[in-house]
């Protein structure tokens, strides 16, 4: 028999180790002739229900049996997230790949529309162009004659109506040919001793007799010389075309011409006409 030192409740087996109620463990009554002994542990969890008061009792269990151990889910967690991975990937990069594919199309939309815009503009200015206001004029006007530009500019640079020249009395004309082959027009002046604007025009330079370039250039012819100049015929005399405008000297004033030269003499007043 063994009974609990806790609540003294006493127990015929003696395979019990453990009190019923509240687990304590049991101890045989004292008895010096008896050894005591230790009933060896008992593996089954089991317990013997016992009735208290007439009602059944539950059995309560004496064994704490430590919480089995769980797996970690640390490892299933890797593998799912190891195998969601590539799936996440495929679809980030079939994004990007949309959204590239998208930007292009744009790109090319905007750059076909800018082109047939530009097509249409050009085709538009060939088939009805407009004037140019920056066109560059061809002619003037002096003293109410219709000019070349050429001479209007070296009127101007003499003066203009104000000048030595002062208005034209004819109007602009062909300038007879040279003997040296050049082309040109002029235009003549009576004020004072009278004189002659002469432009070159074209010139076949067959004699190479003057420096170049003179096409587009006007020089004047005035006073004495140019009286000189008139009677022997002007550009169609052996003189030929002016080649540079009347300069002073120590003596007077020459000029040169294709054919020759002319010189005025300060002291005596009169023109002198020299071959080349």
């Amino acid at each position: 028999m063994k009974s609990c030192p806790t609540c003294n409740r006493t127990y015929p087996d003696d395979t019990l180790a453990f009190c019923l109620v509240d687990g304590s463990v049991l101890s045989a009554p004292y008895d010096p002739e008896q050894t005591q002994r230790v009933p060896p542990p008992r593996t089954t969890s089991s317990a013997t229900e016992v009735l208290a008061g007439g009602r059944r009792l539950p059995p309560q269990s004496t064994i704490h049996a430590p919480a089995p151990p769980v797996p970690p889910l640390h490892p299933a967690s890797l593998s799912i997230d190891t195998a969601d991975s590539p799936k996440k990937s495929i679809l980030l990069w079939l994004l990007i790949s949309c959204a590239i594919v998208v930007v292009g199309i744009f790109g090319a939309w905007i750059i076909a529309s800018r082109l047939s815009a530009v097509s249409v503009t050009s085709s538009r200015n060939q088939s009805s162009p407009e004037p140019m206001s920056s066109a560059v004029p061809t002619s003037k006007t002096m003293c109410g004659q219709t000019v070349s530009v050429v001479l209007f500019e070296k009127w101007n640079e003499m003066g203009s109506e104000a000048g030595s020249l002062g208005c034209p009395i004819n109007q602009q004309t062909d300038a007879p040919a040279s003997p040296q082959g050049s082309k040109g027009r002029w235009i003549r002046f009576a004020k004072s001793d009278g004189g002659y604007l002469v432009e070159y025009t074209r010139s076949d330079d067959r004699q190479n007799l003057k420096p170049e370039p003179l096409v587009g250039r006007a020089f004047e012819v005035t006073g004495c010389i140019f009286k000189l100049y008139a009677s022997l015929g002007g550009t169609k005399s052996w003189l030929g075309f002016p080649i540079g405008d009347g300069h002073q000297t120590t003596t007077g004033a020459r000029q040169d011409f294709e054919g020759g030269y002319v010189v005025w003499d300060s002291k005596t007043y009169n023109c002198e006409a020299h071959k080349n």
